[in-house]
């Protein structure tokens, strides 16, 4: 039935919108530690976050154009793939070079991603039924941001902030 395959995707890009919101969390959450063992100020700190939007929005621009000739299966799956790539070298070592191209790559796979995958879904449901499918995806946004504070926070304490960042690169 193509109409439970269709939910079964808007579910799937659901979760693949709280993995998104994961990954920009975790920088935030994993600062203090991370600022100490690489001996980073706070300004410094901020230009590092911050890099994460250098190219956030030219880069949802060019995956748009992409999305529309290929298949939106492959083009969400380059996504994840730049996002788990940008969090699996700060599993094992750290500099802030390192940062700053992880936070720029990360963005380059985030921000096509909630256009992306409302246009994947869309493809499933007619014109008068995405109402619900765009919800349901949206709410991947919020469910994300309310499980990283938990779930990283627990990960650092228990491990430490690198094995947060694997637990995100497994994930994408």
């Amino acid at each position: 039935n193509s109409n439970l395959r269709g939910w079964v995707v808007t579910i799937m890009l659901a979760l693949f919108m709280m993995i998104n919101f994961m990954d920009k969390a975790i920088l935030g959450i994993v600062a203090k530690p991370l600022m100490a063992e690489l001996h980073i100020q706070p300004a410094e700190f901020g230009l590092i976050a911050s890099s994460f939007f250098l190219l956030f929005s030219i880069s949802a621009i060019g995956f748009g154009f992409i999305a529309n000739r290929a298949s939106s299966k492959a083009v969400l799956l380059v996504l994840a793939a730049i996002w788990g790539i940008s969090q699996f070298p700060l599993a094992f070592v750290a500099s802030v070079p390192l940062l700053f191209f992880s936070r720029i790559m990360l963005g380059v796979g985030e921000g096509p991603a909630y256009p992306l995958a409302l246009h994947a879904s869309y493809k499933w449901f007619p014109n008068d039924r995405r109402n619900l499918p765009s919800a349901i995806i949206y709410q991947g946004v919020t469910v994300g941001l309310l499980i990283s504070g938990p779930v990283l926070t627990y990960i650092l304490i228990r491990h430490s902030w690198h094995a947060a960042f694997m637990f995100l690169g497994v994930a994408s």
